[in-house]
Order: C-alpha cells, then structure tokens, then sequence
C-alpha cells in the first residue's frame, strides 16, 4: 500500500527553515491521504503506517516543534 521513503532524506537539524520541514512532513503525508488529514495519535499507533514512514513522520514533527518554539523565542 505504502511506499517506504527513504530515510536518507532525513533533514540535519541546522538551520532548515519550518517551510521545509513542513513540505517534508506533506511529502510523507501525501502517500497516505484518504480525503482527509489523519490525526498524531493515527500517525503513531496505526499499522497502515509503514514502520520507516512512521519514524520520519515523527522525527520531522518533532524537528518541526522544536523549530516553531525557536521562532516564537525569537519574536
């Protein structure tokens, strides 16, 4: 069902902008999209989630968090 992604594409954690993070997580989103955004609780439990995908997807959340709190520490 799934394609696997390749963890390659894995951001460094310096200095990557939130927009690109955000079309990371889009990217990895779109292999799953059924007319709807899925929740974080269905991103991390389900298992229509191939394992690899899973793991990016959380890792580039996590990225993304980190990055928007800088930013609000920032303003």
């Amino acid at each position: 069902m799934s394609k696997k992604i390749d963890q390659s594409s894995k951001l460094d954690e310096q200095n990557y902008p939130l927009e690109e993070i955000q079309k990371r997580i889009n990217y990895i989103e779109s292999y799953y999209y059924k007319g709807s955004s899925q929740t974080e609780e269905w991103w991390r439990v389900t298992g229509d989630v191939n394992p690899t995908d899973r793991s990016l997807w959380i890792y580039y959340q996590g990225l993304k968090n980190k990055r928007e709190k800088e930013n609000k520490g920032d303003k």
